[in-house]
């Protein structure tokens, strides 16, 4: 894996770890760290230094993707595949809570730049928001394609 983090000009090599995917990379806000995914089925946090490499989220048999870092720093959402769809992990607790959002697949979380709503697409056909305890849940564009909300 390979990540260019200073200038056009500058690469570290951040990990290696074997053949699989890296997705998902998301920095802390005061960017000295990242949380990324690994083959697609694991969670893992490293300085952006390179520099300890560790395994964050590890849930045997699931599929876990696509985790973003909250603006204050205490909280990662991220995507498991099957049921439930959506988590967020506690970086102090290590706890992880289900908001226990209806609908098929929810994808590609992104916290606010507050850190007030959670922005995710859902199924292959709308986007919406919801606040990280669940609430005030708010499709605000049903029907449309998007499996990218960082874009809009």
């Amino acid at each position: 894996m390979r990540a260019d983090i200073a200038s056009s000009d500058s690469e570290t090599t951040l990990a290696y770890m074997g053949s699989g995917n890296v997705g998902g990379l998301s920095w802390s806000a005061d960017g000295s760290e990242l949380v990324y995914s690994y083959a697609m089925e694991q969670v893992y946090r490293i300085n952006a230094d390179g520099t300890d490499n560790a395994l964050l989220i590890d849930a045997p048999g699931e599929i876990d993707r696509y985790p973003d870092w909250s603006p204050d720093g205490t909280t990662i959402v991220f995507t498991r595949w099957g049921s439930p769809y959506l988590l967020f992990y506690d970086l102090v607790s290590g706890a992880e809570t289900d908001p226990e959002l209806t609908g098929v697949g929810h994808w590609n979380p992104r916290f606010s730049p507050d850190g007030t709503r959670v922005i995710f697409s859902r199924g292959c056909c709308e986007f919406c928001t919801v606040e990280p305890d669940g609430s005030n849940l708010l499709c605000v564009s049903p029907g449309f394609r998007s499996h990218c909300p960082r874009l809009l």
